[in-house]
Protein backbone atom coordinates (compact mmCIF):
# COMPACT_ATOMS: atom_id res chain seq x y z
CA UNK A 1 0.00 0.00 0.00
CA UNK A 2 3.25 2.63 0.77
CA UNK A 3 4.15 1.74 -2.70
CA UNK A 4 0.60 2.24 -4.10
CA UNK A 5 0.48 5.48 -2.18
CA UNK A 6 3.95 6.77 -3.62
CA UNK A 7 2.84 6.10 -7.25
CA UNK A 8 -0.24 7.78 -6.45
CA UNK A 9 2.13 11.01 -6.24
CA UNK A 10 3.10 11.02 -9.12
CA UNK A 11 1.53 11.87 -12.57
CA UNK A 12 0.60 9.86 -15.20
CA UNK A 13 3.33 11.15 -17.98
CA UNK A 14 5.81 10.36 -15.33
CA UNK A 15 4.19 7.03 -14.72
CA UNK A 16 4.32 6.04 -18.45
CA UNK A 17 8.09 7.89 -18.97
CA UNK A 18 8.96 6.20 -15.65
CA UNK A 19 8.37 2.42 -17.49
CA UNK A 20 9.42 3.78 -21.13
CA UNK A 21 12.68 4.76 -18.66
CA UNK A 22 12.67 1.32 -17.03
CA UNK A 23 12.73 -0.59 -21.31
CA UNK A 24 14.83 1.83 -22.03
CA UNK A 25 17.54 1.30 -19.91
CA UNK A 26 16.88 -2.55 -20.36
CA UNK A 27 17.45 -2.17 -23.94
CA UNK A 28 20.40 -0.17 -23.10
CA UNK A 29 21.82 -2.62 -20.70
CA UNK A 30 21.12 -5.37 -23.00
CA UNK A 31 23.01 -3.43 -25.83
CA UNK A 32 26.08 -2.33 -23.76
CA UNK A 33 26.44 -6.30 -22.32
CA UNK A 34 25.88 -7.52 -26.11
CA UNK A 35 28.57 -4.99 -27.19
CA UNK A 36 31.10 -5.57 -23.88
CA UNK A 37 30.47 -9.48 -24.67
CA UNK A 38 31.04 -9.42 -28.46
CA UNK A 39 34.00 -7.04 -27.93
CA UNK A 40 35.21 -9.81 -25.55
CA UNK A 41 34.23 -12.64 -27.84
CA UNK A 42 35.97 -10.49 -31.22
CA UNK A 43 39.39 -10.49 -28.89
CA UNK A 44 39.04 -14.04 -27.40
CA UNK A 45 38.16 -14.99 -30.96
CA UNK A 46 41.61 -13.03 -32.33
CA UNK A 47 43.36 -14.72 -29.90
CA UNK A 48 42.36 -17.79 -31.16
CA UNK A 49 42.70 -16.81 -34.77
CA UNK A 50 46.17 -15.91 -33.73
CA UNK A 51 47.45 -19.45 -32.00
CA UNK A 52 45.25 -20.81 -35.01
CA UNK A 53 47.51 -18.36 -37.64
CA UNK A 54 50.80 -19.71 -35.14
CA UNK A 55 50.20 -22.99 -35.12
CA UNK A 56 50.05 -23.01 -38.71
CA UNK A 57 53.18 -21.08 -39.11
CA UNK A 58 55.02 -23.02 -37.10
CA UNK A 59 53.88 -26.23 -38.73
CA UNK A 60 54.81 -24.33 -42.40
CA UNK A 61 57.89 -23.37 -40.96
CA UNK A 62 58.73 -26.95 -39.12
CA UNK A 63 57.94 -28.23 -42.77
CA UNK A 64 60.52 -26.13 -44.64
CA UNK A 65 63.18 -26.54 -42.29
CA UNK A 66 62.83 -30.22 -43.07
CA UNK A 67 63.26 -29.15 -46.34
CA UNK A 68 65.94 -26.87 -46.09
CA UNK A 69 67.64 -30.03 -43.70
CA UNK A 70 66.73 -32.29 -46.64
CA UNK A 71 68.50 -30.02 -49.17
CA UNK A 72 71.49 -30.20 -46.85
CA UNK A 73 71.59 -33.90 -46.67
CA UNK A 74 71.29 -34.00 -50.42
CA UNK A 75 74.34 -31.57 -51.01
CA UNK A 76 75.56 -33.92 -48.80
CA UNK A 77 75.07 -37.31 -50.33
CA UNK A 78 75.25 -35.97 -54.32
CA UNK A 79 77.81 -33.03 -53.55
CA UNK A 80 75.96 -30.83 -56.37
CA UNK A 81 76.35 -27.48 -55.94
CA UNK A 82 72.38 -26.60 -57.14
CA UNK A 83 71.61 -28.16 -53.68
CA UNK A 84 74.01 -24.94 -52.27
CA UNK A 85 71.24 -22.29 -54.24
CA UNK A 86 67.71 -24.82 -53.04
CA UNK A 87 69.48 -24.63 -49.18
CA UNK A 88 69.63 -20.77 -49.39
CA UNK A 89 65.95 -20.28 -50.97
CA UNK A 90 64.05 -22.66 -48.82
CA UNK A 91 66.28 -21.09 -46.16
CA UNK A 92 64.47 -17.81 -47.26
CA UNK A 93 61.50 -19.50 -47.03
CA UNK A 94 61.73 -20.49 -43.54
CA UNK A 95 62.47 -16.85 -42.18
CA UNK A 96 59.84 -15.76 -43.85
CA UNK A 97 57.30 -18.00 -42.35
CA UNK A 98 58.62 -17.58 -39.07
CA UNK A 99 58.65 -13.70 -39.53
CA UNK A 100 55.18 -14.28 -40.03
CA UNK A 101 54.89 -16.54 -36.74
CA UNK A 102 56.75 -13.46 -34.64
CA UNK A 103 53.66 -11.34 -36.49
CA UNK A 104 50.89 -13.71 -35.73
CA UNK A 105 50.89 -12.77 -31.96
CA UNK A 106 52.34 -10.41 -29.11
CA UNK A 107 53.25 -12.85 -26.95
CA UNK A 108 56.88 -12.65 -25.65
CA UNK A 109 57.50 -16.06 -25.13
CA UNK A 110 57.02 -16.41 -29.10
CA UNK A 111 58.83 -13.35 -29.31
CA UNK A 112 62.04 -15.46 -27.56
CA UNK A 113 60.87 -18.47 -29.33
CA UNK A 114 60.98 -16.79 -32.87
CA UNK A 115 64.13 -14.72 -31.75
CA UNK A 116 66.12 -18.23 -30.78
CA UNK A 117 64.98 -19.71 -33.80
CA UNK A 118 66.51 -17.03 -36.35
CA UNK A 119 69.25 -17.29 -34.45
CA UNK A 120 69.94 -20.75 -34.90
CA UNK A 121 68.71 -20.79 -38.66
CA UNK A 122 71.00 -17.73 -39.37
CA UNK A 123 73.81 -19.41 -37.47
CA UNK A 124 72.69 -22.98 -39.62
CA UNK A 125 73.02 -21.12 -42.51
CA UNK A 126 76.27 -19.88 -41.78
CA UNK A 127 77.26 -22.98 -40.87
CA UNK A 128 76.07 -24.49 -44.24
CA UNK A 129 77.43 -22.41 -46.24
CA UNK A 130 81.02 -22.54 -44.34
CA UNK A 131 80.56 -26.02 -45.21
CA UNK A 132 79.85 -26.26 -48.71
CA UNK A 133 82.80 -23.65 -49.39
CA UNK A 134 85.17 -26.47 -47.52
CA UNK A 135 83.32 -28.98 -49.60
CA UNK A 136 83.63 -26.82 -52.64
CA UNK A 137 87.53 -26.02 -51.78
CA UNK A 138 88.24 -29.99 -51.08
CA UNK A 139 86.42 -30.80 -54.63
CA UNK A 140 83.07 -31.87 -54.86
CA UNK A 141 83.73 -33.78 -58.46
CA UNK A 142 87.23 -35.21 -60.07
CA UNK A 143 87.33 -31.86 -61.61
CA UNK A 144 88.10 -28.85 -58.72
CA UNK A 145 89.60 -28.51 -55.38
CA UNK A 146 92.10 -30.31 -54.14
CA UNK A 147 90.38 -33.58 -55.33
CA UNK A 148 91.40 -32.71 -58.69
CA UNK A 149 95.30 -31.81 -58.07
CA UNK A 150 95.07 -35.86 -56.56
CA UNK A 151 93.53 -37.36 -59.55
CA UNK A 152 95.59 -35.20 -61.81
CA UNK A 153 98.96 -35.61 -60.55
CA UNK A 154 98.25 -39.43 -59.68
CA UNK A 155 96.99 -39.82 -63.42
CA UNK A 156 100.30 -38.29 -64.28
CA UNK A 157 102.33 -40.66 -62.04
CA UNK A 158 100.64 -43.96 -62.99
CA UNK A 159 101.20 -43.09 -66.40
CA UNK A 160 104.93 -42.56 -65.98
CA UNK A 161 105.17 -45.67 -63.88
CA UNK A 162 103.46 -47.54 -67.13
CA UNK A 163 105.99 -46.14 -69.01
CA UNK A 164 108.88 -47.21 -66.81
CA UNK A 165 107.13 -50.48 -66.53
CA UNK A 166 107.85 -50.92 -62.58
CA UNK A 167 105.73 -52.80 -60.92
CA UNK A 168 106.81 -52.32 -57.10
CA UNK A 169 105.91 -48.28 -57.62
CA UNK A 170 102.61 -48.80 -59.32
CA UNK A 171 101.61 -51.30 -56.08
CA UNK A 172 102.35 -48.66 -53.90
CA UNK A 173 100.70 -46.01 -55.92
CA UNK A 174 98.12 -48.45 -55.38
CA UNK A 175 98.04 -48.59 -52.32
CA UNK A 176 97.70 -45.01 -51.19
CA UNK A 177 95.05 -44.48 -53.29
CA UNK A 178 93.75 -46.97 -51.34
CA UNK A 179 94.39 -45.45 -48.34
CA UNK A 180 92.72 -42.44 -50.15
CA UNK A 181 89.29 -44.45 -51.06
CA UNK A 182 89.52 -45.76 -47.20
CA UNK A 183 90.00 -41.78 -45.70
CA UNK A 184 86.97 -41.01 -48.13
CA UNK A 185 84.90 -43.70 -46.95
CA UNK A 186 85.80 -43.74 -43.31
CA UNK A 187 86.95 -40.25 -42.35
CA UNK A 188 83.65 -39.76 -40.60
CA UNK A 189 83.34 -43.12 -39.02
CA UNK A 190 84.25 -43.54 -34.96
CA UNK A 191 86.38 -45.92 -33.29
CA UNK A 192 85.17 -48.05 -30.45
CA UNK A 193 86.22 -44.61 -28.17
CA UNK A 194 83.71 -43.19 -30.22
CA UNK A 195 86.69 -40.56 -31.76
CA UNK A 196 86.93 -39.90 -35.52
CA UNK A 197 90.35 -41.51 -35.73
CA UNK A 198 90.17 -42.72 -39.13
CA UNK A 199 91.49 -39.47 -40.71
CA UNK A 200 94.50 -39.06 -38.77
CA UNK A 201 95.50 -43.27 -39.32
CA UNK A 202 94.95 -42.99 -43.12
CA UNK A 203 97.00 -39.96 -43.42
CA UNK A 204 99.59 -41.26 -41.18
CA UNK A 205 99.76 -44.47 -43.74
CA UNK A 206 99.98 -42.24 -46.68
CA UNK A 207 103.23 -40.72 -45.33
CA UNK A 208 104.36 -44.28 -44.78
CA UNK A 209 103.40 -45.55 -48.19
CA UNK A 210 105.15 -42.41 -49.73
CA UNK A 211 108.52 -43.40 -47.57
CA UNK A 212 108.29 -46.87 -48.79
CA UNK A 213 107.56 -45.73 -52.39
CA UNK A 214 110.55 -43.09 -52.57
CA UNK A 215 112.83 -46.09 -51.09
CA UNK A 216 111.99 -48.24 -54.02
CA UNK A 217 112.05 -45.32 -56.31
CA UNK A 218 115.51 -43.99 -55.31
CA UNK A 219 117.00 -47.95 -55.84
CA UNK A 220 115.02 -48.34 -59.24
CA UNK A 221 117.01 -47.84 -62.33
CA UNK A 222 115.16 -44.67 -63.58
CA UNK A 223 117.23 -41.71 -64.47
CA UNK A 224 117.19 -39.07 -62.26
CA UNK A 225 115.92 -36.50 -63.90
CA UNK A 226 112.44 -39.02 -63.84
CA UNK A 227 112.91 -39.92 -60.35
CA UNK A 228 112.98 -36.24 -59.40
CA UNK A 229 109.84 -35.94 -61.43
CA UNK A 230 108.14 -38.86 -60.08
CA UNK A 231 109.23 -37.74 -56.32
CA UNK A 232 107.84 -34.05 -57.19
CA UNK A 233 104.57 -35.42 -58.32
CA UNK A 234 104.21 -37.92 -55.36
CA UNK A 235 104.96 -34.72 -52.96
CA UNK A 236 102.11 -32.72 -54.79
CA UNK A 237 99.99 -35.81 -54.43
CA UNK A 238 100.58 -36.44 -50.64
CA UNK A 239 100.35 -32.28 -50.22
CA UNK A 240 97.09 -32.29 -51.58
CA UNK A 241 95.71 -35.48 -50.24
CA UNK A 242 97.15 -34.28 -46.90
CA UNK A 243 94.73 -30.42 -47.48
CA UNK A 244 91.88 -32.95 -48.68
CA UNK A 245 92.19 -35.00 -45.64
CA UNK A 246 92.41 -32.11 -43.73
CA UNK A 247 89.35 -30.34 -44.89
CA UNK A 248 87.81 -33.82 -44.95
CA UNK A 249 88.57 -34.45 -41.29
CA UNK A 250 87.31 -30.90 -40.31
CA UNK A 251 84.34 -31.41 -42.60
CA UNK A 252 83.75 -33.96 -39.87
CA UNK A 253 83.28 -31.65 -37.28
CA UNK A 254 81.62 -28.33 -39.00
CA UNK A 255 78.78 -31.00 -40.12
CA UNK A 256 78.45 -32.43 -36.88
CA UNK A 257 78.08 -28.81 -35.68
CA UNK A 258 75.77 -28.11 -38.47
CA UNK A 259 73.61 -31.23 -37.01
CA UNK A 260 73.68 -30.13 -33.84
CA UNK A 261 72.96 -26.21 -34.63
CA UNK A 262 69.95 -28.14 -36.38
CA UNK A 263 69.16 -29.88 -33.57
CA UNK A 264 68.77 -26.95 -31.24
CA UNK A 265 65.63 -26.15 -33.35
CA UNK A 266 63.94 -28.93 -31.57
CA UNK A 267 63.16 -26.55 -28.36
CA UNK A 268 62.25 -23.38 -29.74
CA UNK A 269 59.65 -25.29 -32.06
CA UNK A 270 58.24 -27.21 -29.38
CA UNK A 271 57.91 -23.99 -27.25
CA UNK A 272 55.94 -22.29 -30.64
CA UNK A 273 53.51 -25.20 -30.93
CA UNK A 274 53.16 -25.30 -27.41
CA UNK A 275 52.50 -21.33 -26.98
CA UNK A 276 50.19 -21.46 -30.21
CA UNK A 277 48.34 -24.96 -28.23
CA UNK A 278 47.96 -22.67 -25.26
CA UNK A 279 47.16 -19.18 -27.44
CA UNK A 280 44.72 -20.96 -29.18
CA UNK A 281 43.04 -23.19 -26.07
CA UNK A 282 42.91 -19.52 -23.66
CA UNK A 283 41.18 -18.11 -26.91
CA UNK A 284 38.61 -20.87 -27.16
CA UNK A 285 38.11 -21.18 -23.46
CA UNK A 286 37.78 -16.95 -23.68
CA UNK A 287 35.15 -16.98 -26.32
CA UNK A 288 33.29 -19.68 -24.54
CA UNK A 289 34.09 -17.81 -21.39
CA UNK A 290 32.47 -14.71 -23.13
CA UNK A 291 29.78 -16.24 -24.62
CA UNK A 292 29.00 -18.08 -21.24
CA UNK A 293 29.10 -14.16 -19.53
CA UNK A 294 26.81 -12.59 -22.35
CA UNK A 295 24.29 -15.47 -21.61
CA UNK A 296 24.09 -14.70 -18.26
CA UNK A 297 24.69 -10.91 -18.00
CA UNK A 298 21.72 -10.75 -20.68
CA UNK A 299 19.50 -13.36 -18.55
CA UNK A 300 20.30 -11.22 -15.34
CA UNK A 301 19.39 -7.88 -17.12
CA UNK A 302 16.07 -9.66 -18.39
CA UNK A 303 15.19 -10.78 -15.50
CA UNK A 304 16.40 -7.40 -13.18
CA UNK A 305 14.76 -5.19 -15.79
CA UNK A 306 11.45 -7.67 -16.61
CA UNK A 307 11.48 -8.03 -12.56
CA UNK A 308 11.41 -3.76 -12.45
CA UNK A 309 9.07 -3.80 -14.90
CA UNK A 310 6.73 -6.08 -14.36
CA UNK A 311 6.41 -4.62 -10.60
CA UNK A 312 6.36 -0.90 -12.23
CA UNK A 313 3.38 -1.82 -14.85
CA UNK A 314 1.87 -3.99 -11.86
CA UNK A 315 1.36 -0.30 -9.49
CA UNK A 316 1.01 2.04 -13.01
CA UNK A 317 -1.99 -0.46 -13.76
CA UNK A 318 -3.06 0.18 -9.86
CA UNK A 319 -2.47 4.01 -10.30
CA UNK A 320 -3.78 4.16 -13.52
CA UNK A 321 -5.73 1.89 -15.12
CA UNK A 322 -8.42 0.54 -12.17
CA UNK A 323 -8.76 4.56 -10.97
CA UNK A 324 -9.39 4.94 -14.48
CA UNK A 325 -11.94 1.97 -14.51
CA UNK A 326 -13.31 3.32 -11.07
CA UNK A 327 -14.05 6.78 -13.08
CA UNK A 328 -15.71 5.19 -15.63
CA UNK A 329 -17.78 3.21 -13.43
CA UNK A 330 -18.63 6.71 -11.37
CA UNK A 331 -19.41 8.87 -14.48
CA UNK A 332 -21.16 5.68 -16.13
CA UNK A 333 -23.65 6.09 -12.54
CA UNK A 334 -23.35 10.03 -13.01
CA UNK A 335 -24.72 10.24 -16.07
CA UNK A 336 -27.63 7.60 -15.51
CA UNK A 337 -28.61 10.04 -12.94
CA UNK A 338 -27.24 8.97 -9.72
CA UNK A 339 -25.82 12.19 -8.12
CA UNK A 340 -24.88 10.16 -4.93
CA UNK A 341 -22.46 7.94 -6.18
CA UNK A 342 -18.84 8.15 -4.45
CA UNK A 343 -16.35 9.33 -6.93
CA UNK A 344 -13.17 7.48 -5.80
CA UNK A 345 -9.20 9.00 -6.57
CA UNK A 346 -10.14 12.32 -5.08
CA UNK A 347 -7.12 12.04 -2.61
CA UNK A 348 -4.96 11.13 -5.26
CA UNK A 349 -2.46 13.68 -6.39
CA UNK A 350 -1.93 12.53 -10.21
CA UNK A 351 -3.87 14.28 -13.30
CA UNK A 352 -6.67 11.28 -12.26
CA UNK A 353 -7.11 12.66 -8.71
CA UNK A 354 -7.37 15.89 -10.26
CA UNK A 355 -9.89 14.47 -12.83
CA UNK A 356 -11.76 13.01 -10.04
CA UNK A 357 -12.03 16.32 -8.05
CA UNK A 358 -13.70 17.94 -11.24
CA UNK A 359 -15.70 14.93 -11.94
CA UNK A 360 -17.14 15.58 -8.09
CA UNK A 361 -17.54 19.19 -9.08
CA UNK A 362 -19.70 18.22 -12.07
CA UNK A 363 -21.67 15.70 -10.05
CA UNK A 364 -22.22 18.37 -7.40
CA UNK A 365 -23.37 21.40 -10.47
CA UNK A 366 -25.47 18.45 -12.06
CA UNK A 367 -27.24 17.58 -8.55
CA UNK A 368 -27.88 21.38 -7.84
CA UNK A 369 -28.79 22.19 -10.98
CA UNK A 370 -31.40 19.01 -11.48
CA UNK A 371 -32.64 20.76 -8.22
CA UNK A 372 -32.70 24.08 -9.12
CA UNK A 373 -34.77 22.84 -12.40
CA UNK A 374 -37.06 20.73 -10.17
CA UNK A 375 -38.07 23.90 -7.90
CA UNK A 376 -38.21 26.61 -11.32
CA UNK A 377 -40.39 23.74 -12.93
CA UNK A 378 -42.85 23.57 -9.76
CA UNK A 379 -42.25 27.37 -9.57
CA UNK A 380 -43.50 27.38 -13.26
CA UNK A 381 -46.07 24.90 -12.83
CA UNK A 382 -47.81 27.04 -9.94
CA UNK A 383 -47.57 29.86 -11.68
CA UNK A 384 -49.35 28.46 -15.05
CA UNK A 385 -51.44 26.85 -12.93
CA UNK A 386 -52.41 29.90 -11.20
CA UNK A 387 -52.91 31.69 -14.71
CA UNK A 388 -54.57 28.53 -15.91
CA UNK A 389 -57.34 28.58 -13.20
CA UNK A 390 -57.47 32.71 -13.81
CA UNK A 391 -57.99 31.95 -17.49
CA UNK A 392 -60.68 29.53 -16.66
CA UNK A 393 -62.25 31.54 -14.22
CA UNK A 394 -62.26 34.57 -16.61
CA UNK A 395 -63.57 31.93 -19.36
CA UNK A 396 -66.21 31.10 -16.94
CA UNK A 397 -67.40 34.53 -15.85
CA UNK A 398 -67.70 35.95 -19.73
CA UNK A 399 -69.91 32.94 -20.72
CA UNK A 400 -72.18 33.18 -17.84
CA UNK A 401 -72.17 36.62 -19.16
CA UNK A 402 -73.00 35.93 -22.50
CA UNK A 403 -75.64 33.61 -21.24
CA UNK A 404 -76.74 36.25 -18.86
CA UNK A 405 -76.85 38.54 -22.18
CA UNK A 406 -78.55 35.49 -24.13
CA UNK A 407 -81.43 35.16 -21.43
CA UNK A 408 -81.87 38.49 -21.45
CA UNK A 409 -82.25 38.29 -25.01
CA UNK A 410 -84.34 35.47 -25.31
CA UNK A 411 -86.85 37.59 -22.39
CA UNK A 412 -86.72 40.05 -24.70
CA UNK A 413 -87.57 38.53 -27.85
CA UNK A 414 -90.71 36.75 -25.70
CA UNK A 415 -91.66 40.34 -25.42
CA UNK A 416 -91.25 41.82 -27.91
CA UNK A 417 -93.33 38.38 -29.23
CA UNK A 418 -95.83 39.23 -26.34
CA UNK A 419 -96.09 42.99 -27.34
CA UNK A 420 -96.93 41.58 -31.44
CA UNK A 421 -99.55 39.79 -30.50
CA UNK A 422 -100.90 42.38 -28.47
CA UNK A 423 -100.70 45.00 -31.39
CA UNK A 424 -100.92 43.30 -34.35
CA UNK A 425 -103.75 45.57 -35.40
CA UNK A 426 -101.38 48.23 -35.12
CA UNK A 427 -101.32 50.90 -37.94
CA UNK A 428 -98.20 51.12 -40.00
CA UNK A 429 -96.24 53.60 -37.55
CA UNK A 430 -96.53 51.42 -34.80
CA UNK A 431 -95.15 48.93 -37.10
CA UNK A 432 -91.84 51.03 -38.17
CA UNK A 433 -91.74 51.76 -34.29
CA UNK A 434 -91.39 47.18 -33.88
CA UNK A 435 -89.12 47.26 -36.90
CA UNK A 436 -86.70 49.41 -35.30
CA UNK A 437 -87.31 47.52 -32.69
CA UNK A 438 -86.61 44.44 -34.03
CA UNK A 439 -83.39 46.23 -35.32
CA UNK A 440 -82.31 46.85 -32.23
CA UNK A 441 -83.32 43.49 -31.39
CA UNK A 442 -80.85 42.00 -34.04
CA UNK A 443 -77.93 44.16 -32.77
CA UNK A 444 -78.29 42.94 -29.53
CA UNK A 445 -78.03 39.27 -30.87
CA UNK A 446 -75.13 40.34 -32.63
CA UNK A 447 -73.44 41.76 -29.59
CA UNK A 448 -74.00 38.71 -27.38
CA UNK A 449 -73.13 36.52 -30.37
CA UNK A 450 -69.50 38.71 -30.12
CA UNK A 451 -69.22 38.08 -26.28
CA UNK A 452 -69.77 34.42 -27.08
CA UNK A 453 -66.71 34.19 -29.45
CA UNK A 454 -64.48 36.57 -27.16
CA UNK A 455 -65.84 34.16 -24.55
CA UNK A 456 -64.12 31.48 -26.92
CA UNK A 457 -61.11 33.22 -27.74
CA UNK A 458 -60.09 33.38 -24.63
CA UNK A 459 -59.72 29.47 -23.98
CA UNK A 460 -57.97 29.31 -27.04
CA UNK A 461 -55.65 31.85 -25.91
CA UNK A 462 -55.77 29.99 -22.74
CA UNK A 463 -55.12 26.87 -24.58
CA UNK A 464 -51.79 28.53 -26.12
CA UNK A 465 -50.61 29.26 -22.79
CA UNK A 466 -50.47 26.08 -21.59
CA UNK A 467 -48.47 25.19 -24.74
CA UNK A 468 -45.98 27.68 -24.21
CA UNK A 469 -45.65 26.58 -20.65
CA UNK A 470 -45.18 23.09 -21.86
CA UNK A 471 -42.35 24.23 -24.51
CA UNK A 472 -41.09 25.86 -21.96
CA UNK A 473 -41.08 22.79 -19.92
CA UNK A 474 -39.65 20.80 -22.91
CA UNK A 475 -36.78 23.27 -23.38
CA UNK A 476 -35.76 23.50 -19.61
CA UNK A 477 -35.21 19.60 -20.09
CA UNK A 478 -32.74 20.25 -23.37
CA UNK A 479 -30.99 22.65 -21.42
CA UNK A 480 -30.98 20.29 -18.58
CA UNK A 481 -29.55 17.32 -20.77
CA UNK A 482 -27.18 19.49 -22.54
CA UNK A 483 -25.52 20.47 -19.42
CA UNK A 484 -24.94 17.30 -18.80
Amino acid sequence: MYLVSFFNNFNVSRKIWMLAGIAITGFIAIFITSFVTGSMEDAAQAEADAGNALEQAEARMEASSLVVRRREKDFFLRLDPKYITTYNEDMDITIEWLEKSGAATDSSQVDIAVSDLENILERHRVQFNKVSDMWITAGLTTEDGYYAEMQDTVHYIEEALAEQGNDALTVKMLMMRRHEKDLMLRVAVTDGNGEYSNGPKYAGRILERQIEFNEILDASRMSNDVKADIKSKVDSYVLAFNRYARIRMDLVTETQILSDIYSETGGPFKELKATADEIYEHGIEAVQSANSTAQISLIIIIIVFGGISAITAIFAIKTIVRPVKDLENALTHIAEGDYETEVPGTSSKDELGSMAKVIVVLRDSAKERIELERKAGEVEKERLQIREDRMLKDQAAAKEKAEAEADDLARREARTKDLEDLVQNFDENIKTVLSSLQASSSQMRSTAGGMVEVADSTGQQAAMVSEEAEKMQENVSTMASAIE
